[in-house]
């Protein structure tokens, strides 16, 4: 059984110094290493997929030969893992979320007479560790897809039907 702690709204306080590059840079690099560091979301056997489906290497593999006539299956096969794309954040990104932020701070508090809140290096750095983990999480889930050049896997048709699909030979 877990234990429940107690958390007091001090517990979760940040000071804008804790947004310092020095703390930011290693966030931002471990997020992006998970990224990177991904399997393939999707497999398939062309290189020119439409529609992607199989999240497994031997459903892309039989989805392929299903529909080719047995004495036209290749000798041997290349899968192609997909990757979902990398997004792209600049610091537009997160000078956007900065402004939105600003905006409607400055309507509720700021000087009704005065001028916008100026922008400053601490909240950008704190701005892309936000946005750096929203990123890290949508990423998981975006749609667009590349091939995965690191990816190469060629099978021996023959051989895998013999060993995983034996009753297409009957």
């Amino acid at each position: 059984m877990t234990e429940e702690k107690d958390f007091k709204a001090s517990d979760l306080t940040l000071s804008i110094e804790d947004f310092s590059d020095r703390h930011i840079q290693p966030a931002i690099e471990e997020l992006a290493r998970r990224n990177a560091a991904a399997e393939p979301s999707f497999y398939t056997c062309t290189d020119d997929c439409p529609r992607l489906t199989s999240t497994e290497i031997h459903d892309a593999i039989e989805n392929h030969l299903d529909g080719i006539p047995r004495d036209e299956w290749p000798e041997t096969l290349r899968v192609y893992g997909w990757k979902r794309l990398k997004i792209e954040t600049s610091g537009w990104t997160e000078q956007t979320v900065v402004d939105i932020v600003i905006e409607h701070l400055d309507e509720e508090y700021g000087d009704p007479d005065g001028d916008t809140t100026d922008t400053t290096e601490p909240m950008l750095a704190a701005a892309r560790v936000f946005v750096a983990a929203i990123v890290a999480e949508y990423q998981k889930t975006s749609w667009p897809h590349e091939v995965d050049e690191d990816f190469q896997l060629y099978i021996h048709v023959k051989q895998w039907v013999e060993q995983y699909a034996l009753e297409w030979l009957v």
